[in-house]
C-alpha cells in the first residue's frame, strides 16, 4: 500500500488525539509544548495498539479501523456521550452505561467483522469528519 492509500485509514488516530488537540487550544497559555506532544504521543500509541490488536483479530486493515475509532470514540468520548442523555431525558446510572458502551463496542466488532460491503467509502468518511475536527482544534491553538 502506498502512503495515500493508508491515509484513508488515519481516522482512528485523528479521534484519538482530537480531545487533546480540543483541549490544548482552550488552555493553550497554561500548558507547554513538551505536555501536550508527551499527551498526544501516548494517544497516538494507545490507538496504534488498538488498530494492530483489532487487525490481528479481523485481519484486515479496513474492518480494524472502523472497529478502532468506534472503540477510541466510545472511550475517549463515553462522558459526553453519557451526559448528552439528559437532553433527551434518559437517566442511566452509571453502573449501566458502563456495560451499554462495552455491549456497543462488542456490538460494533461483530458487524464489522461479519460485514461483506466494501468499506472503503465508510472509511474515507470517517477519515475526513476526524480530520475536520482535528484542523478545527488546531486553528484554535494560540488564539
Amino acid at each position: 500500500m502506498t502512503t495515500k492509500q493508508l491515509l484513508v485509514y488515519a481516522h482512528p488516530f485523528l479521534i484519538a488525539i482530537a480531545p487533546a488537540l480540543f483541549l490544548w487550544s482552550i488552555n493553550f497559555g497554561e500548558v507547554g509544548y513538551d505536555k501536550a506532544l508527551i499527551t498526544i504521543g501516548a494517544l497516538l500509541a494507545f490507538s496504534l495498539i488498538t488498530v494492530g490488536a483489532l487487525y490481528v483479530i479481523l485481519r484486515s486493515l479496513p474492518k480494524a479501523s472502523i472497529a478502532a475509532s468506534a472503540i477510541l470514540f466510545i472511550t475517549f468520548y463515553f462522558a459526553y456521550i453519557f451526559e448528552s442523555l439528559f437532553i433527551f431525558n434518559i437517566v442511566l446510572p452509571w453502573r449501566w452505561s458502563v456495560p451499554i458502551a462495552v455491549g456497543a463496542i462488542l456490538l460494533t466488532i461483530y458487524l464489522v467483522h461479519h460485514t461483506t460491503k466494501d468499506l472503503a467509502v465508510l472509511n474515507k468518511v470517517l477519515t475526513i469528519i476526524a480530520g475536520t475536527f482535528v484542523l478545527l482544534s488546531v486553528i484554535q491553538i494560540g488564539n
